[in-house]
């Protein structure tokens, strides 16, 4: 919705501003507290590994980077107490942040600010959880908590402010908590085991016994870095082709975009597992991929199409399935696109298949393309209302449309407030 563009760039800056003032007042209550520390070496080790661990952040959306930071933030608030936490929080975020964009020379360095400020209320809030608990084991797991919690919250506004097109507040934070949960609370114990082993060897050897539980941790995290950039390089190959397909058919600019959007919003509330959503999103953003091999002179065509044209035209559902089929990780789901124009009483291409013979996912990008198709301005025609476009899928439930389908999408629309 365009008209919300302005409105939600207004509440990221003001979001912005109010995170750095707190962290900004969080460094002036307890930063400048009296720190009675007995070595400086000691917290100099932590300081370098708060600095590798934010430089080699894992980039998990637009908006949200995760480093293994939250260890060591846990380690510097049980050996050095909350003030230690916030202060070295604080200094490290900022500066890796500022190297980071001098090097890419862009320099809002507001954005450093931001992400500093960001961290060091999420470390205060796992710090005070920590003061607040009378036991050493009760201590951490209430920081813990507090943690994940807080940092999810901060970071879940961040995505929302940033999505153009809205979901559920308690859907992105779900959503966010999912993606780094399982590392999370499979890492965090080692946040207790350090502090424990720190203290119970000889100071000449505490560099030694933290790096061997270290290192190891910072190769999966290195691993798993890999894994998120090779999956980010997927989307953004099926995106370029995306692009071409919008390139030989502008009139549907921003269409496969659209749909997929929809598709994944309906396939959650059906229950689709992680690793479905994400097959399904590169399906639907290459649903009409088979539009490549329609000449273009038809796919522009100002007029209603003749019969013959009309023909070929839908020859491409055959040409994406096709297409699909050759790319290895998305080759199980080519019968969506293949069957993606079937309607549920049997009447549609390319097999007359009917009701739950047809793919799930076919039935379900049905329904979201139809309904994109028909709010989208044509050369032939003008755009409906999402009511409109939502009255005539429900005149067509059980005839065009998989009637379930269609209810659930009424659901989301409604949640989302797009009608």
């Amino acid at each position: 919705m365009v008209s919300l563009k302005p409105v939600q760039l207004i509440f990221d800056k003001v979001y912005k501003i109010l995170i750095i003032v707190g962290g900004f007042t969080l460094l002036f209550l307890f930063g400048n507290q009296e720190v009675i520390l007995h070595s400086w070496t000691d917290l100099s080790l932590f300081v370098v590994l708060l600095l590798i661990s934010n430089a080699f952040r894992i980039r998990l959306s637009v908006n949200i980077e995760y480093s293994l930071a939250f260890i060591i933030e846990l380690v510097v608030i049980q050996l050095f107490g909350m003030s230690v936490a916030i202060l070295t929080t604080f200094m490290t975020v900022f500066l890796v942040n500022t190297v980071k964009l001098a090097i890419e020379r862009k320099w809002p360095f507001y954005n450093s600010l931001f992400n500093a400020a960001l961290s060091t209320c999420t470390v205060a809030a796992a710090g005070l959880a920590y003061n607040l608990a009378t036991d050493t084991i009760f201590g951490f797991i209430a920081a813990t908590m507090a943690y994940f919690i807080t940092d999810i919250t901060l970071l879940a506004v961040v995505q929302y402010a940033g999505r153009k097109r809205k979901i559920p507040f308690k859907d992105e934070w779900l959503e966010i908590g999912k993606e780094i949960s399982l590392n999370f609370f499979v890492l965090a114990p080692l946040a207790y085991l350090i502090p424990y082993i720190f203290n119970s060897v000889e100071t000449q050897n505490r560099l030694f016994f933290v790096l061997l539980f270290f290192v190891p941790v910072m190769l999966v995290n290195y691993a798993f870095r890999l894994y998120t950039n090779i999956r980010q390089s997927y989307l953004n190959t099926v995106k370029t082709l995306v692009a071409v397909i919008e390139v030989k058919d502008p009139h549907v600019r921003g269409h496969a975009e659209r749909v997929a959007g929809y598709a994944l919003a309906i396939a959650r509330d059906i229950g689709y597992t992680d690793k479905e959503l994400t097959r399904l999103h590169y399906i639907a953003l290459l649903h009409d991929a088979g539009k490549i091999g329609i000449k273009d002179r038809i796919l522009n065509k100002p007029e209603a199409l003749t019969a013959d044209e009309y023909a070929e035209v839908k020859r491409h559902s055959l040409i994406g399935a096709k297409i699909i089929e050759k790319i290895n990780f998305l080759s199980s789901g080519a019968d969506i696109v293949r069957f993606h124009h079937e309607r549920f009483d049997g009447t549609g291409y390319p097999a007359g298949l009917r009701g739950y013979d047809i793919p799930e996912g076919a039935r379900i990008l049905a329904v979201v393309d139809a309904f994109d198709a028909m709010t989208t301005d044509r050369p032939y025609r003008k755009a409906k209302t999402k009511a409109e476009a939502l009255a005539e899928l429900e005149s067509l439930a059980g005839k065009q449309f998989d009637p379930q389908v269609v209810k659930v999408f009424k659901k989301v629309l409604h949640r989302q407030g797009e009608i």
